[in-house]
């Protein structure tokens, strides 16, 4: 007998590597024990996400999670745009020549600068999340109000 399915929103991690904020899904929420480090693993849809983050929509119809996927691929977009941005940034504060693991290192005199820079990053991020979890919860809240 399979359990009841949980459909849940949530934000994965935001992405360092590639200077993604925070993405949104939705969709079955997953969770596995990972014994030999002893956490609970949270997956939506096959992706690792932020535990803190997922919250369940209580009996959701397909129009709502036909309008959730939309804004996540929206939002998806959008964020690709903004990765490809804070790359070229990024790319800025580097050194032309590589370290011995094949990486710009940042240059000396843009040390402070970078860290602002990362900083700025993690605060726009934080807002992101922040803005669309509140999108989320009123879209769900309108969408609950106009279906009978």
């Amino acid at each position: 007998m399979k359990p009841n399915r949980k459909i849940v929103t949530a934000f994965t991690h935001a992405s360092d590597e590639y200077w993604l904020p925070p993405q949104f899904v939705v969709g079955d929420l997953v969770v596995r024990h990972v014994p030999a480090l002893d956490y609970d693993q949270h997956l939506v849809g096959a992706i690792g996400v932020d535990a803190a983050t997922v919250t369940p929509i209580p009996n959701p119809n397909p129009e709502l999670l036909l309008l959730l996927k939309e804004k996540a691929a929206k939002w998806a977009r959008s964020d690709q745009m903004l990765s490809e941005r804070r790359e070229q940034k990024e790319d800025s504060f580097r050194k032309e020549s590589v370290d011995e693991d094949e990486n710009h290192r940042v240059r000396a005199d843009q040390m402070d600068a970078f860290s602002a820079f990362s900083d700025e990053v993690n605060r726009e991020n934080e807002r992101l999340t922040a803005d669309r979890q509140a999108e989320v919860v009123e879209l769900v809240r309108k969408h609950r109000r106009a279906v009978p």
